[in-house]
């Protein structure tokens, strides 16, 4: 009985390199590569077609990179940024076929010939931070002036009440804001700051209009609330939970700065 290098009961063995493999460990070759491939008029090696194991996966895709990236760089006029918006409009950042094995940052740092620094293997986060290093050098600051509104209610004769609305200025969401509905019907948003990326579905946030942000509630829990936006904003780690909307949110941000 054959057992994969993870030591689990094997299920097949490589057609390249001979090594058994099991179920979870099984590759075929990538779906976006071998696309990418058929356009450049090539077509993936004979040793590759049939399953693969995690090591000749990778070197399958190694091989490929050349012919892509020159392929991408003609037919993307030689702009990293685009191939970036294609790869992420096209659904191919990641391998859907083989346990969504990351693919995008391989494929870009073959065509930039080296890692650019807004990269991330995460789809969200490489273009949240391609949007700020865009954003900045068309000199677009991100800021979001906010306010606060507090509503008290004071009571008057005969048991009514005074409503009174108290607004005050306070300090600017270092963001740039995207609102977006999801295919439920929900609104959302996404703020890009300049390292980090924040959902409003995380408790933050408030409405917008003509540029300001309106958060409600004491002054005090809405300043400690800003405060932990802007945080979380400058915070590269920071990144929450992305839906398909939210990516299509940031993909159409960045096309609109090509």
């Amino acid at each position: 009985m054959d057992y994969c290098t993870c030591g689990a009961q094997a299920v097949g063995r490589c057609v390249a390199g001979g090594e058994p493999f099991c179920r979870r460990e099984c590759r075929t070759y990538p779906h976006t590569v071998r696309d990418l491939l058929a356009e450049a008029g090539e077509q993936p090696q004979a040793e590759w077609h049939g399953l693969l194991c995690p090591s000749c996966y990778q070197d399958a895709i190694e091989v490929a990179l050349p012919t892509v990236a020159r392929h991408l760089l003609r037919t993307e006029a030689g702009s990293i940024e685009r191939v970036v918006h294609r790869l992420a409009s096209r659904r191919g950042w990641t391998d859907s076929e083989n346990y969504n094995q990351t693919l995008g940052p391989d494929i870009i740092s073959a065509v930039a010939g080296q890692r650019p620094a807004w990269l991330f293997n995460s789809l969200p986060r490489t273009l949240a931070a391609l949007y700020a290093t865009m954003a900045r050098s068309r000199s677009l600051a991100p800021r979001l002036r906010v306010q606060n509104e507090e509503v008290s209610h004071t009571p008057t004769l005969f048991n009514r009440h005074k409503t009174t609305t108290t607004v005050t200025q306070l300090d600017e969401l270092r963001a740039w804001p995207f609102g977006y509905s999801t295919d439920r019907g929900f609104s959302r948003r996404i703020y890009v700051g300049a390292e980090g990326i924040l959902l409003d579905g995380d408790g933050f946030g408030g409405p917008i209009r003509d540029g300001t942000m309106t958060m409600r509630g004491a002054p005090g829990e809405v300043r400690r609330r800003l405060n932990e936006m802007n945080r979380k904003l400058a915070e590269p780690a920071h990144e929450g939970y992305f839906d398909g909307d939210a990516v299509d949110v940031l993909a159409h941000a960045v096309s609109r700065l090509l």
